[in-house]
């Protein structure tokens, strides 16, 4: 086989941007930190279309053709103080993210990769996928399972059972008509896998010979993919 190859790779570039300040009160007992930043990466490595007419056969070659953007603030408040032999500290901290593709050069419109889409002007990798709509718990659910104008709708070619996902069929042709199956024509957007924030929460204590220490952490605002679930969300074709 025929590989070409890209010889002008070359290591991505990073431009950021950062905004802050920090102050302390109280004699450096409570210190209060914020900062806006913003991140703009160059150059990242994408796989560019090649013609097999260009006597390429080894796949896609790498280009320096992406670039995506990081945006957001960091706020961290922290306390400190003694009372007698009792020491104790607590801090806070929280931190936002706005994530964007800004382009995937080549003229490409999307990237997919397994449940994931990567597309300009959304975030990177949002999961894209078809949308639900709970079970199937009676069989008057199923028997209402039909089109706009009432064609039944199929799943992988089969009638739903009880116990089945019920998948919405949201694709629409050229005339705003239904096709009456689900196919990969109804995947849509469903939630990005990127914390929208970000918060963590700190804690020690001494007195005397003791000690105590405890860390917090948590996300927000994104999405989880279960792939056990998916696995087994169908028994029309015995896969549960």
């Amino acid at each position: 086989l025929v590989k070409l190859v890209n010889p002008g790779l070359m290591w991505e570039t990073k431009e950021t941007v950062n905004i802050g300040f920090d102050a302390s009160f109280l004699d450096q007992r409570l210190t209060l930190s914020a900062e806006y930043y913003n991140s703009e990466t160059k150059d990242v490595l994408a796989d560019t279309p090649i013609a097999m007419s260009t006597g390429n056969q080894g796949g896609t070659p790498k280009s320096n053709a992406a670039s995506l953007r990081n945006r957001g603030f960091e706020f961290t408040v922290g306390w400190k103080d003694q009372i007698s032999d009792f020491k104790y500290s607590a801090l806070l901290n929280v931190t936002t993210l706005n994530n964007k593709v800004l382009s995937l050069g080549a003229g490409k419109e999307s990237i997919d990769s397994g449940p994931s889409r990567t597309q300009p002007g959304r975030s990177l990798a949002e999961f894209y996928v078809l949308k639900t709509d709970g079970i199937f718990k009676t069989q008057e659910e199923i028997d209402n399972y039909v089109t706009d104008d009432g064609r039944p709708i199929t799943i992988n070619g089969k009638r739903p059972q009880l116990g089945d996902v019920k998948y919405l069929d949201l694709y629409r042709d050229e005339n705003g008509n239904q096709d009456a199956s689900i196919t990969d024509n109804d995947r849509t957007f469903c939630g990005s896998p990127w914390a929208k924030m970000q918060m963590s929460f700190m804690f020690n204590a001494e007195w005397k010979n003791f000690d105590f220490s405890m860390m917090w952490n948590g996300q927000f605002g994104n999405k989880i993919y279960n792939v056990a679930q998916w696995q087994g969300r169908l028994f029309a074709d015995n896969s549960n």
